[in-house]
């Protein structure tokens, strides 16, 4: 017995609106409180930072938490989630960096604390604090990226058999647009935001985007292999790319 494709579809579609009806549990996670970013340049391991007030106590609404990417640390401090952002004291707050061998004060005006997530620049040299990170920061971090990118797909694309000129121009030129703009779509998203989740989804319009235009562009070997190359350059891009994103800065 043979069933026609408008049972079938109406079939499906009866399915599929009975698993809307049906209940199920979710989860999500909550927003992030709100905090302060301290970062700092080749930190040694021994660096410790607080914050305390002007008269010596201890800021309490603040809980810290630290981790590492390449050669930058960052000192985040959490604000309580029981206590309302508006309603926390930061007036006249002091953060106090110490190692083995130095200990040092930097004053915390109110007027820094401007946003919801405030970030600063801990120089440990010149023992001072700022807001934003150093200069060129962002430029060195998209070379290293690119850099990898154009290796990595191209020793493939060798490895593909493409050797004419031609080939590699336009290899060249499509993947210099798409990583621009990988690296705008991720220079709009906070570097302290899911950023990873945010990289998987650009790098499927990349996906797509190189998939349509390798076989259109690149015509040394055919369509298939063009395809098949794109496939693949991308999902090794992907794997490597999600890697530097979870231990290089962003």
């Amino acid at each position: 017995m043979t069933i026609s494709r408008q049972r079938f579809f109406a079939f499906t579609l009866a399915m599929l609106f009975l698993v809307l009806l049906l209940p199920v549990d979710v989860s999500a996670n909550a927003a992030e409180p709100p905090c302060m970013t301290v970062v700092v340049v080749n930190a040694p391991d021994d660096l410790e930072i607080s914050l305390h007030h002007t008269d010596g106590t201890e800021v309490e609404a603040l809980r810290l938490f630290q981790f590492y990417r390449s050669w930058e640390t960052y000192y985040r401090f959490f604000y309580d989630h029981t206590a309302p952002y508006e309603k926390v004291d930061l007036q006249n707050v002091v953060l106090t960096a110490s190692t083995a061998d130095n200990s040092f004060d930097c004053i915390i005006s109110a007027g820094s604390m401007k946003s919801y997530n405030n970030l600063f620049l801990l120089d440990l040299d010149d023992q001072t604090l700022t807001d934003g990170l150093y200069p060129g920061r962002y430029a060195i971090i998209v070379t290293i990226r690119v850099l990898t990118t154009l290796i990595m797909e191209g020793v493939i694309f060798f490895l593909f058999g493409y050797t004419e000129k031609k080939s590699w121009i336009r290899f060249l030129i499509i993947n210099l647009i798409t990583q621009a703009g990988v690296n705008i779509a991720l220079a709009g998203v906070s570097w302290d935001s899911y950023v990873l989740l945010g990289y998987i989804v650009v790098e499927i319009f990349v996906f797509l985007t190189e998939m349509i235009s390798f076989p259109s562009a690149v015509r040394e070997h055919g369509t298939i292999r063009a395809v098949v190359y794109a496939l693949v350059a991308n999902a090794v891009s992907l794997y490597v790319g999600g890697l530097l994103i979870s231990y290089m800065p962003v």
